[in-house]
């Protein structure tokens, strides 16, 4: 017999051996999630017609020339409007799991990695929280295909979003915040899995999840309290593991958290429009399977009336473990309807500080797919369950195998129907998608160019900035700013001597200047926006009256050195490395003062 969550008592399923093997299990999802982005993993190398697709690849270009063409950390990015921070910019992801594929694997064959490792890691969390909460078998492994393979993922790629694919991490950080209740580590590791979050989708996943978290949070503090002296959770514990999964999560992200953090005080997004839809409207969105012509049109939430059925199925059998993804269900159903939801959460949370300006609320539809397909486990466990119970009742004659494997066969058929069907719909949104070939990576002298924000990955593949701007941010945007000069650095007044690049790259320039011998008050105009962390060493950097980045020149000739040093990424990086390096360290004393006070076995109860 084996003890599920909240005192659920039951033999395991037959099918659970074969899932419990883990190279088994990810050979699995690897053929699935292959097979769910078949034929873009063939053709790395094509795009999406979407706007955005073209909008996110140009950052992902700038972010590969500096990291990988110049070895530089990608912190300003002069391809985008004359030159605006990247690491700060939340729309971007230069740093992560996307940055380290294509580190490895080339520019577009890394992209396309990135898309395939997502949905790996989203069938393995929805499968792990799936078991969690008592899931075994067949039911778990269908639980975590059909999260990673629903709908408002397929929109995300269909879309040109890369970045929401960060919503395959959320299972992860659910799963480590209800085991950090319990386990330190656990709150630890889900921190990282935030981390990761907020590396490869900032904008929207992160704080998506974390809302969920905190609901979630709220939730097993008032089950603490009500059943106070009779929980093994004391009820301070889920919001103590929240704050160190967030602990954790901004110290290792520092890095890029504070330049974030400085551009969003600086310059902050804004989104004043109301986002209302009525339950109905959300349902239509998950369970009708038209081909969807927007991110909030019938099918764009896919995740199938089967699913759907076979979920209403475990709360028929009256299956305890159904009841918290149940009731996760229903609030995340609720989120989803926006500032006209029943419970009034939605408003709540647009009230808090940070979170004023979250938009499509719809997205809260994506947990919605996981709670469902984890309940839609539940009954499918179930099922194998008492089938198995039963045949071996009545083949008490027969081989034991026998009754295992015919339990596990209906299982498998039960689970294949929902699975089939919102997979396979999915599937093949995301097969039409990617049909536009990618622009060439050319080497050719940097130089600004008036560009074109409708095919933005353009310009940075060619080695040229654009002027044409279109950032969720109001970065700002020198007015003296041309895509037509000679050159990209000149001296001024023109006549007072002449100025040479000698080496170009995302984050430095080096010039030659020579003034004329009569002249003692000149200055280096380069043709990118000012910024702060721009310096020259010893000369002085100055914004112009235009907003250009210039330096003040010395008398005759000089070489100027100009460099892309921002102490917020400096300081951020040491706290990273002290995060990631302390918090190993911190629980590994702990668990030695554990095994030195307890003489034995230090690891927490699971």
């Amino acid at each position: 017999m084996k003890h599920g969550v909240d005192g659920h008592v039951a033999a395991l399923p037959p099918s659970t051996a074969v899932a419990e093997r883990g190279w088994l299990r990810w050979t699995l999802w690897l053929a699935l999630a292959a097979a769910w982005l078949w034929p873009g993993l063939t053709r790395p190398s094509m795009l999406g017609a979407a706007v955005d697709w073209s909008y996110f690849t140009a950052h992902d270009i700038s972010a590969f020339r500096s990291l990988v063409e110049h070895g530089q950390l990608p912190a300003w990015d002069p391809y985008a409007c004359g030159g605006i921070p990247m690491i700060g910019n939340l729309q971007t992801r230069p740093v992560g799991l996307t940055a380290l594929l294509t580190w490895l694997f080339g520019l577009w064959p890394g992209l396309r990695l990135s898309l395939l490792a997502m949905v790996v890691l989203g069938m393995e969390g929805g499968y792990r929280y799936a078991r969690h909460r008592g899931v075994a078998g067949v039911g778990a492994l269908l639980a975590g295909a059909a999260f990673a393979t629903s709908g408002r993922l397929a929109q995300a790629i269909a879309e040109g979003q890369p970045g929401l694919m960060a919503f395959e991490l959320a299972p992860w950080a659910l799963l480590c915040l209800e085991r950090g209740w319990r386990d330190w580590r656990a709150a630890s590791v889900g921190g990282l899995w935030m981390a990761l979050s907020f590396l490869e989708g900032g904008a929207v996943p992160t704080p998506l999840t974390a809302v969920l978290l905190l609901i979630v949070t709220l939730l097993r503090t008032g089950v603490a309290l009500w059943r106070r002296g009779h929980d093994d959770v004391a009820p301070w514990r889920p919001f103590a593991a929240l704050g160190w999964m967030a602990t954790v999560a901004a110290g290792v992200t520092a890095f890029r958290l504070l330049p974030v953090a400085e551009s969003l005080w600086l310059w902050p997004r804004q989104w004043q429009a109301q986002d209302v839809y009525t339950i109905g409207h959300v349902l239509n969105m998950m369970v009708i399977a038209e081909p969807p012509g927007s991110h909030t049109a019938n099918g764009a939430s896919y995740f199938g009336t089967p699913l759907l059925m076979v979920a209403l199925a475990a709360l028929l059998l009256r299956d305890k473990r159904a009841v918290w993804p149940a009731l996760l269900l229903c609030l995340s159903l609720d989120l989803a309807t926006g500032t006209r939801d029943l419970l009034g959460v939605f408003p709540a949370i647009r009230g808090l500080p940070v979170l004023e300006n979250l938009r499509h609320p719809m997205r809260f539809g994506l947990y919605t797919a996981l709670f469902c397909a984890t309940c839609a486990g539940v009954a499918v466990d179930a099922l194998e369950r008492g089938l198995h119970h039963r045949l071996q009742r009545r083949l008490a004659d027969a081989p034991p195998l026998l009754a295992s494997l015919l339990a596990a066969t209906a299982a498998l058929a039960l689970a294949l129907w929902p699975l089939s069907d919102g997979a396979i719909f999915t599937g093949r949104r995301v097969a039409g998608v990617f049909g536009r070939p990618a622009p060439l990576l050319v080497d050719q002298p940097f130089r600004q160019s008036l560009g074109n924000r409708w095919a933005a990955d353009t310009w940075p593949a060619l080695n040229l900035g654009t002027l044409s701007c279109f950032e969720e941010q109001p970065f700002p945007q020198a007015i003296g700013l041309r895509g037509d000069r000679k050159a990209e650095e000149f001296v001024d007044p023109p006549e007072a001597g002449t100025a040479t690049r000698l080496a170009w790259s995302p984050q430095g320039i080096d010039v030659e200047v020579a003034l004329a011998a009569d002249v003692t008050d000149a200055t280096l105009v380069v043709n990118q926006n000012y910024h702060r962390a721009w310096n020259a060493g010893a000369l002085p950097t100055l914004a112009r009256a235009d907003g250009l980045l210039a330096v003040r020149l010395p008398p005759g000739r000089s070489h100027v050195a100009l460099r892309f040093s921002d102490p917020a990424v400096h300081v951020g990086l040491a706290i990273s490395a002290c995060f990631l390096l302390g918090v190993p360290l911190l629980h590994h004393r702990r668990q030695r003062r554990r095994a030195v006070e307890s003489g034995g076995d230090a690891r927490e109860a699971p």
